[in-house]
């Protein structure tokens, strides 16, 4: 009865604290209620992405005259061939171009070849309706792109173009992708370093500034280098026909180089400066081919061969063995060709490169078909190399022996090195590490019947070359920012002078 009625007061006591809670009675009942909490607000909407960032633009102008109807493409393979997956654009009035590249793109506009196929139809604002194809290009530059950056593509960038992918194949590394060239520093620096050798060449050729390379010469008036594009143009469209014929002849050809100009150091001195010259280069597995040819001015008509090379290279041992064999007319339209071969063996160790070249000279002919390269059976001389890099600066070396001098019959078992097996290349480099190779080295003249040094410095600066000869002559060549050069002669490497 007790448990009964402690059952019913506690059901009371429950039943009463439900009813304060829910605010039956008392006048604190609104200060006890307790609110529910609201919904939170709902979230706002994500923002919008944000806009996909603006195409580069790659900008300039495809120059002869000014032409319009040529298309411009971004080489990104490397392969020189355009591929659909490539920006392409067209040229319009004044020769104006503008390539868009995506973002993913547009490292490739400075690590890419810029082409420009000029096809028959296409407007030239200066000769009319171009009715022979022909190629242009605009290296790769290798230097962030700005808004600033234009891109004119001239007869004067295609040379210098060709110019490093011609040093390029020599090095076996044409065909470089831009993807290979963003990937690897040493690439970038190997092609920065062509770039330059490349434009230095072309500015002491041509007699220009550097900057002039890459100008409009036509929006500046500049008649001279509009009048040396002419010429190049008329080159460029020969080129681009007899290519193809090279092409088909050398399908294996890892590189092939044709360029058509006027006057060559070649032909006696360049004693017919307004003769047009015919220069075909052919890199090849196994080694390389090319010739010299004057040509009449339709640039169609052979008139004579000048010169023709052929090398041979193949792997001997841990070096390379090269045979090459030459034929030359150098001495003007009425001279004999000289037949002449040579081998040479050559190997790095240590940074150094050594090379032994065996050359001699195979006599005289009437015509190239009555030459013959009958090998080491006259006039026989030996040639030492040596290059290496020390401290940035890459210095070169090379002693010419006869056999009035002992250097001569050195190493008398390096020789008919086809015919042989391969040899142990210690006892050539015991013999080299004889010679006096570095530069400033003193060298006994007596061993040698003429011997050539230089030093290049690319480390400090712009380029100073030096050159010392066995005649006692010095030659310095310094290099400034717009690819000129001030050349100085000496006697003695310390005080300079103008040449006379």
């Amino acid at each position: 009865m007790f448990k009964e009625r402690n059952k019913l007061y506690l059901a009371c006591l429950i039943a009463a604290s439900l009813l304060v809670g829910c605010g039956g009675s008392g006048s604190n009942g609104n200060q006890n209620q307790v609110e529910e909490t609201p919904p939170p607000p709902p979230p706002p909407p994500p923002p919008p992405p944000p806009p996909p960032p603006p195409p580069v633009n790659v900008s300039g102008k495809v120059i002869d005259g000014y032409v319009s109807g040529a298309t411009v493409w971004l080489d990104i393979n490397g392969n020189g061939i355009f591929d659909e997956s490539e920006p392409k654009t067209v040229s319009e009035a004044g020769g104006n171009y503008r390539l868009e590249l995506p973002d993913e793109l547009k490292d490739c506009a400075v690590y890419s070849n810029l082409y420009v196929d000029v096809p028959v139809g296409a407007m030239d604002e200066d000769t009319g309706e171009v009715t022979e194809a022909y190629q242009m290009m605009f290296p790769a530059r290798l230097s962030p792109l700005s808004d600033e950056d234009i891109f004119n593509i001239s007869p004067l960038t295609t040379v210098l173009a060709d110019l490093i992918k011609a040093d390029l194949a020599k090095d076996k590394q044409n065909g470089l992708s831009c993807g290979e060239l963003k990937s690897s520093a040493q690439l970038r620096s190997d092609i920065q370093s062509k770039l330059d050798d490349a434009i230095a060449n072309l500015v002491a050729h041509y007699n220009i500034a550097a900057a002039t390379i890459f100008a409009d010469f036509i929006g500046a008036e500049d008649k001279t280098t509009k009048q040396l594009a002419l010429s190049i143009v008329k080159g460029l469209k020969a080129s681009y026909a007899y290519k193809e014929k090279v092409q088909a002849k050398y399908p294996q050809a890892s590189y092939i180089r044709v360029e058509y100009f006027q006057g060559s150091e070649s032909d006696n001195q360049n004693a017919y400066p307004d003769a047009w010259y015919r220069q075909t280069a052919v890199w090849l597995p196994d080694g390389f081919e090319s010739e010299l040819v004057k040509m009449a001015d339709d640039l169609n008509r052979e008139i004579r061969p000048i010169y023709l090379r052929m090398v041979q290279d193949k792997t001997w041992g841990d070096g390379t063995l090269s045979i090459t064999k030459d034929i030359a007319s150098q001495g003007g339209d009425d001279s004999p060709y000289i037949c002449s071969s040579s081998e040479a063996v050559s190997i790095s160790r240590n940074g150094v490169t050594y090379k032994l070249d065996n050359g001699s000279s195979g006599g005289q002919a009437d015509s190239i078909q009555a030459c013959v390269n009958d090998g080491m059976v006259r006039d026989p001389r030996r040639y030492f190399y040596v290059d290496y890099l020390a401290q940035g600066v890459r210095y070169d070396a090379r002693f010419d022996v006869n056999a009035n001098q002992s250097d001569y019959y050195a190493l008398p078992a390096w020789v008919q090195l086809e015919q042989q097996e391969p040899m142990d290349f210690s006892e050539l480099i015991a013999h080299f590490e004889t010679l006096e190779y570095a530069f400033d080295a003193e060298v006994n003249n007596s061993r040698y019947e003429s011997w050539h040094k230089r030093s290049t410095d690319d480390a400090h600066g712009n380029r100073v070359q030096i050159d010392k000869y066995s005649t006692g002559q010095w030659v310095r060549l310094s290099y400034r920012d717009d690819g000129t050069y001030l050349k100085e002669c000496s006697q003695d490497g310390k005080i300079w002078g103008s040449c006379t």
